[in-house]
């Protein structure tokens, strides 16, 4: 008989734990919220920031120049001529992240000055009308680069709000 009376208490002590009432089991509740949001985690690993812009090159440039209407106008009419770069999402994101003496640079090297120029009509969506007439590099280079150039500085922003919503 003593042996069940021990067994009894035994089970009195940690059971009445459990029987908990709502204030007790929303206490408790919280505590192993606590308890689990302070446990250590591993680092979330930080997103690296790519960098590399070697994309841009006059080679590998791969766009259309198309005629936009304006969809939300009523009645819809024409608003230009606009360049559409393919690009991946990647590539796309990394160009708006770009600096202003970044872009500079870019359109004064002859190796991207046609590419960056390109990028910079589709990421401002400036009129595109004129690149019509200079497809060709090197009549670009003579005829409209320092003009491009010159409206690059004066224009050129390091901000997202200044870029093309519409893809």
């Amino acid at each position: 008989m003593t042996k069940i009376h021990l067994k009894d208490k035994f089970y009195h002590v940690f059971t009445c734990g459990l029987r908990a009432g709502p204030s007790k089991l929303g206490l408790l509740t919280i505590l192993s919220l606590m308890v689990f949001s302070c446990t250590l985690r591993k680092p979330a690993e930080v997103k690296k920031h790519r960098t590399d812009i070697s994309f841009i090159n006059n080679r590998d440039i791969h766009f259309d120049i198309l005629n936009v209407a304006c969809d939300s106008c009523f009645p819809i009419h024409d608003i230009g001529y606009r360049v559409r770069v393919k690009l991946s999402a990647d590539k796309d994101s990394l160009i708006r992240t770009i600096k202003k003496e970044q872009w500079m640079q870019l359109l004064q090297n002859s190796a991207t000055d046609y590419a960056a120029n390109v990028l910079l009509y589709s990421l401002y969506n400036r009129d595109a009308i004129v690149l019509l007439c200079h497809r060709d590099i090197e009549d670009w280079r003579m005829s409209m680069k320092e003009d491009d150039i010159n409206y690059w500085k004066g224009n050129l922003r390091f901000c997202k709000e200044n870029y093309k919503i519409e893809k």
